[in-house]
């Protein structure tokens, strides 16, 4: 009996020293708000709550900041330095997360965790304000650095092509620091960077957008007789700022198909394929596409029209990045 119950206040004390500490309801009174930014996240392990606390976290950012996946996708291809980059290399002092599928946060820091009876664990995720200001303000230079780097590859030639290329790699850049500027603010609110190369975001886009009418797009394929496909091509071309033409700098070539399939069931299915050429003013090859697939509906024009949108959502996405993979490629060399 005496041992049952000291075993009983062992295990009472135990739960005393493990009670919920403060800083799980108000993590400000620890983490003042004036010099940090803080979340707490929830899970069955540690990995799960640091997540949690990583979304909790990227809700202050995620509804003032948006930018383009691909942008960042390109990013990390096209930055290159002699040395590690800051923010690419991940520390145990300076870490970085991806918050969502078009941005991503710096110098998160994972403190505090707490496991409740239960198995619950809380951890703060937190932001110190102004070292990760003095990160992203660094990381803002470098990026300059590498634009300007790109921008000379689209001031040295007279092709067309090449200077396309070139103020397209830069732009990437430019874009990138428009977000890191966004995040700084909110970091770091009256805190300004101001661009050192005098190139902002604005002049580099005119660039871009002038090398862009000088590299129009014409379009010509086979069996697509109503054109709808051609249509899907411009569409995708125009948001990526292009303009088509009769004959362009850049031909896009190619043929389509529709073709009914009995498969022996109430249902009309269709084989949709299409197989597209990009060729450059020289006449080489640059980009080729070949893809297909098959839809199905009550009706054989319903099912064309299936396989129309599924087409479209294949060549914005994956046309698109190919033509932007070949002109990034030609600035890497």
């Amino acid at each position: 009996m005496k041992q049952f119950l000291l075993i009983s206040l062992t295990t009472t004390c135990f739960l005393f020293a493990q009670e919920k500490p403060s800083w799980i309801d108000a993590p400000q009174d620890k983490y003042p708000s004036s010099h940090y930014l803080t979340a707490i996240g929830t899970g069955d392990t540690r990995k799960a709550a640091e997540n949690s606390a990583a979304a909790s976290l990227s809700q202050i950012f995620q509804s003032t900041i948006k930018a383009e996946q691909t942008v960042n996708e390109r990013y990390k291809e096209l930055f290159t330095a002699p040395n590690q980059s800051t923010f690419e290399g991940q520390s145990d002092v300076t870490k970085n997360i991806t918050i969502s599928t078009d941005q991503t946060l710096y110098n998160v820091q994972y403190g505090d965790s707490y496991t409740d009876n239960l198995g619950k664990i809380y951890v703060l995720a937190s932001l110190e304000r102004r070292p990760t200001a003095e990160i992203y303000k660094k990381k803002m230079e470098e990026n300059e650095t590498q634009m300007l780097r790109y921008i000379k590859q689209y001031d040295a030639p007279k092709d067309p092509v090449a200077r396309y290329a070139g103020i397209n790699a830069a732009s990437v850049f430019s874009s990138m620091n428009e977000m890191l500027k966004s995040q700084l603010l909110i970091i770091m609110p009256g805190e300004a960077y101001a661009p050192t190369s005098g190139y902002d975001a604005v002049k580099v886009q005119q660039m871009l957008n002038g090398a862009r009418k000088d590299l129009p797009f014409s379009i010509a394929l086979t069996g697509d007789s109503d054109g709808r496909v051609v249509a899907i091509v411009k569409e995708m071309l125009s948001e990526m700022g292009f303009v088509t033409v009769e004959k362009g700098a850049i031909s896009i070539s190619g043929d389509v198909s529709f073709q009914e399939l009995d498969l022996k069931r109430p249902e009309k299915y269709v084989r949709w394929s299409y197989k597209f050429s990009v060729v450059d003013p020289s006449g080489a090859s640059i980009v080729s596409l070949n893809e297909n697939g098959r839809e199905g509906h009550v009706t054989y024009d319903e099912a064309v029209n299936r396989s129309l949108r599924t087409m479209k959502q294949k060549i914005k996405t994956n046309f698109g990045r190919e033509i932007n993979k070949y002109f990034d490629k030609m600035v890497k060399k």
